[in-house]
């Protein structure tokens, strides 16, 4: 049930993809829901749900009995249907959970409590109680996450639960995460159970077992087998096997295999790079504030952020990098090149950087960065609302911007996207809701298997009745070339600028326990109207290339 430190187990169990169908197993479970991947992965990759009913009941308060059964269950561990002895007072021992509860007794998951001899089958529970539980039951060291700061705003350092909580947050387990309340009362459901188990999976904590022959066939394959002799090889035989750092080559196994996808916007993240990348997403750190990427050899700068020492240096979208400090940097790792380019407030560090063939020195003093996410101001009656990134949070800001322009009467609205780099795509959500009318149709994606679907604006859709103007440029990548696109299609907005940067795949970051995350291209996009942004990026209705008169023509047409 523990996540193996073996080599092999890692391999295999590393990462569990998600289950898609296009038939749904229960009619009361379809594939817009958030547990809709969880519920079909339990129903037919490792059956662990029913199906001979043809509802799911997801949000049924989940009882004592039926969740230990779940639990143990989704380790593929075999319960026989027997006459068992318990000593809770109200089992008789050959109920249909009798067995779940004597198991879980023998592994310590729960205790017998003599001055309460009680079990309870029909009692419901909370979320605090169930991770603890099913951390047992995989034998997930809560513990490792003391020192760390708890993210969850609700959980204090003197909670009973609280190095739990942090490890769902980690491994976000829990749907809604990313509230950063973690609710540790809330009575869990049969879909969030199922839901917190599903995504245990995802991020390697299974109950895999390597038998003999199944080692050998991973032997017999050519890629697995080389694999494992090199690393068992260097193991073994290794003439400094002091300097060996078995973590260290995972890690570098893993860098490779994300590495050999060829694809710019996946990485394996090593802890204190992964700790980066989520500080430059809550817009607070220290560094010269660049988004960059690695594509055909080069380290190119997908973003400067606003106001960073990178945006005032005036260092641009797809300028590339070639050396740091001196340092050619073609042959490093993208974890080599984020090293070299981090660093305290203060300090300085020197960028060769290639723009259209023209190599140029740039020094530039490291900062601290605070990037606002949304800012806004009224030019002759417009609404002027610049959004620089789409965060976890971001939308509050989108929001406190709009009831000030509105306030105002305004003639019509300029989104400035320029340099937005994107962000996660629900947020983007948020923002197109105020100008398309409910369950519009915002943008569509296709997943790896195939299947795809349509993500819809939650409306109300009030803003659909300002003349609205979008401004992008060569750094509005991702999520803000969606909402360009969006806008364009369904509000009849207009689009000033130069072609964005042409980012059409979706990631997902998955967070290890160890504070390592894997970032991988999950999905692919397209506008409502089957537009793909891959290779020229969203082109504007009105080509401008000098940033104040883009502004100024987006005014302009915003009045009309």
């Amino acid at each position: 049930m523990k996540k193996s430190t073996s080599i092999a187990v890692f391999i295999l169990t590393l990462f569990v993809t998600g289950f898609n169908s296009v038939f749904a197993s229960f009619s009361d479970v379809v594939p817009q829901s958030l547990f809709y991947n969880a519920v079909e992965y339990f129903s037919n990759e490792i059956p662990i749900i029913s199906v001979d009913r043809d509802k799911f009941r997801p949000l049924d308060k989940i009882n004592k009995a039926e969740f230990l059964k779940l639990v143990i269950s989704s380790g593929n561990t075999g319960i026989k249907q027997i006459q068992v002895e318990v000593p809770y007072e109200d089992i008789n021992g050959d109920e249909w959970f009798a067995p779940y509860v004597d198991r879980a007794l023998e592994l310590g998951i729960i205790e017998y409590n003599k001055e309460d001899p009680y079990f309870r089958p029909g009692e419901t529970i909370n979320r605090a109680d169930g991770l603890i539980y099913i951390f047992k039951y995989y034998e997930i060291d809560a513990d490792m996450v003391s020192d760390l700061e708890k993210d969850y705003f609700d959980v204090s350092e003197s909670d009973y639960f609280a190095n739990e909580s942090q490890v769902a947050y980690i491994l976000e387990l829990l749907s809604d995460y990313k509230s950063r309340y973690f609710s540790p009362y809330k009575e869990l459901t049969r879909a969030e159970t199922i839901n917190i188990l599903y995504n245990l999976h995802k991020a390697g904590f299974i109950n895999t077992t390597i038998t003999p022959s199944d080692y050998t066939a991973i032997r017999e394959s050519d890629s697995y087998g080389i694999f494992l002799d090199v690393y068992n090889t260097i193991i073994s035989e290794y003439i400094d096997k002091s300097s060996i750092d078995e973590r260290n080559l995972i890690y570098g196994a893993i860098s490779g295999m994300v590495t050999s996808l060829a694809d710019p916007y996946s990485a394996f993240m090593l802890p204190q790079d992964s700790q980066m990348f989520q500080e430059s997403l809550s817009g607070s750190f220290d560094g010269i504030g660049v988004y960059i990427i690695y594509e055909n050899g080069n380290y190119i700068i997908q973003t400067p952020l606003k106001g960073s020492p990178a945006e005032k240096a005036g260092l641009k979208p797809n300028d590339i990098i070639t050396h740091v400090d001196e340092t050619d940097i073609s042959n490093m790792t993208f974890d080599q090149v984020v090293d070299l380019l981090r660093g305290p407030s203060g300090t300085s560090v020197t960028l060769k950087i290639k723009r259209n063939s023209i190599s140029k020195d740039y020094t530039l003093t490291r900062a601290h960065i605070d990037v606002p996410f949304v800012e806004w101001e009224m030019k002759n009656g417009v609404g002027v609302i610049y959004y620089y990134q789409f965060t976890s949070n971001s939308h509050y800001q989108f929001i406190d911007a709009l009831n000030s322009v509105t306030s105002q009467n305004p003639k019509g609205l300029v989104i400035d996207l320029r340099n937005n780099p994107g962000g996660y795509l629900y947020s983007a959500q948020q923002m197109i809701s105020r100008f398309l009318p409910k369950n519009e149709t915002f943008v569509t994606v296709e997943l790896a298997d195939g299947y795809s679907y349509n993500d819809v604006s939650y409306g109300p859709g009030d803003l659909g009745k300002y003349k609205t103007v979008v401004l992008i440029n060569e750094g509005t990548a991702s999520a803000s070339e969606i909402i360009a696109l969006a806008l364009k299609e369904k509000t009849g907005a207009q689009i000033v600028g130069t072609n964005s940067f042409g980012k059409n795949k979706i990631q997902e970051v998955i967070s290890y326990i160890d504070g390592s995350s894997l970032k991988l291209s999950i999905a692919k996009w397209t506008s409502p109207n089957g537009i793909s942004v891959n290779p020229d990026g969203v082109i504007p209705d009105i080509q401008i290339e000098d940033e104040t008169l883009q502004l100024d023509k987006a005014i302009s047409l915003a009045i009309r």
